[in-house]
C-alpha cells in the first residue's frame, strides 16, 4: 500500500541530490571538494617575552581574517587584510636572521611556520617553497620546511594540470554566490 508513496519519495529525494551528488563526484575526480580546514599557527607562549602582546595580536587578527575565507568568493580582501601581518612577520624573521640565542632561533621558527602557513592558504606556494627552504637552513624544526615544501608541490601540481591560479572559483552569477564554508576537514596539512 505504501510502494506508489515511497516510490514518489524516492523519486523526489533522488531529483534533490543529483545536483551534490555529481558536484562532489566531478570534484573528487577533477578538482578540489570544498572544505573547512582548521588551520594550525604558532604562538608565543612566554608572557615576559617582548613581542608576546603584538605577536599575539597579530595571530588572533589571523585567525579572524582566514574566518572570512570562503571557498567561492575571492581572496584578494583576505590578502589585502593579512599585508601589515605579513609585514611584522617579516620583520620579526628578519631581525632575528643570524640570531644564535635558543629563543631567538625559537620564535624565527616559529614566525617562518606561521608565515608559510598564511601563505599556503593564499595560495602563494612560490612564497611558501622559498619559506621552507629558509626553515630547513635555519637548522631548527626540518621537518615542518620540508612539509611545506611537499605540500605546495602537490598543490601546484594540482593548479597546473586543472589551468587554475587558485583553489578557490568565484561563481560569475550573483546567485552562485553563496556564504558557504564547504565541509569539515579531518585532515590538516
Amino acid at each position: 500500500m505504501n510502494a506508489e508513496s515511497k516510490f514518489s519519495e524516492h523519486g523526489s529525494t533522488f531529483l534533490r541530490n543529483i545536483e551534490s551528488r555529481v558536484n562532489n563526484h566531478l570534484n573528487e575526480l577533477y578538482g578540489f571538494k570544498p572544505m573547512r580546514k582548521n588551520a594550525r599557527f604558532k604562538k608565543l607562549d612566554s608572557k615576559d617575552h617582548p613581542e608576546y602582546k603584538n605577536y599575539n595580536n597579530a595571530m588572533q587578527a589571523v585567525k579572524v581574517i582566514f574566518g572570512k575565507m570562503r571557498y567561492n568568493q575571492a581572496i584578494d580582501d583576505i590578502t589585502q587584510d593579512l599585508q601589515p601581518i605579513i609585514a611584522y612577520f617579516d620583520g620579526i624573521a628578519n631581525k632575528l636572521a643570524r640570531s644564535q640565542d635558543k629563543n631567538d632561533k625559537k620564535l624565527r621558527a616559529a614566525t617562518y611556520y606561521n608565515l608559510a602557513q598564511i601563505y599556503y592558504y593564499l595560495d602563494q606556494h612560490d612564497k611558501v617553497i622559498e619559506i621552507g627552504e629558509q626553515i630547513i637552513d635555519s637548522k631548527h624544526d626540518e621537518g615542518d620546511g620540508k612539509d611545506f615544501i611537499k605540500n605546495a608541490n602537490k598543490i601546484m601540481d594540482q593548479l597546473y594540470f586543472l589551468n587554475m591560479k587558485n583553489r578557490h572559483i568565484v561563481p560569475t552569477n550573483e546567485a552562485d554566490k553563496k556564504d558557504e564554508v564547504g565541509e569539515d576537514d579531518l585532515s590538516i596539512p
